[in-house]
């Protein structure tokens, strides 16, 4: 398990652009996957991080990045601490391209993971309807097939949401 982690890390590393404003959507999106602890979260947001210039999917990436570290620390504070700066993040990258589904995505993911009480959910049902409305013009197959998944199985949709979806 450990050659199988160290591997990944390398290969991650070495496969790091120059510059990060060469990162594809299709590779940040998988590296993103692969973030299954701290190191490797640290490692991408590093990267990402070193661009002179963030599109607004390196935004909502580097979000989602800092909202993921929660899962790492033991500290409630720090635990509120990344959500909050993670969520501010991706919602910056939101305004700057409000239908971009797979931002909304990001911030769906990372919301339905927080529990209500501490009332950082808010944009559940507004991200739901704009990627709704929005999912059957998007051309990344890959993407599509992610979002409609995760929807499916996340308990948001009707019935007739994932009726629709099912139809795409």
């Amino acid at each position: 398990m450990k050659f199988i982690k160290a591997f990944l890390i390398l290969l991650i590393v070495f496969h790091c652009p120059v510059k990060a404003q060469s990162i594809q959507r299709n590779d940040i999106r998988l590296e993103f996957q692969l973030c299954r602890d701290n190191l490797m979260t640290d490692i991408l947001f590093n990267k990402i991080s070193s661009s002179k210039y963030l599109e607004p999917i390196l935004i909502g990436y580097k979000g989602a990045l800092i909202a993921s570290k929660a899962r790492f620390t033991v500290n409630p504070f720090r635990k509120l601490s990344f959500c909050k700066s993670g969520l501010e993040e991706i919602s910056v990258a939101i305004k700057t391209a409000p239908h971009d589904i797979e931002l909304r995505y990001l911030r769906l993911l990372i919301q339905t993971n927080i529990p209500i009480f501490l009332g950082m959910s808010t944009n559940l049902v507004e991200d739901k309807i704009v990627i709704l409305s929005f999912i059957n013009v998007e051309t990344d197959r890959h993407l599509k097939n992610m979002v409609t998944h995760f929807l499916m199985s996340s308990g948001l949709c009707t019935e007739k949401e994932k009726l629709n979806l099912v139809t795409l």
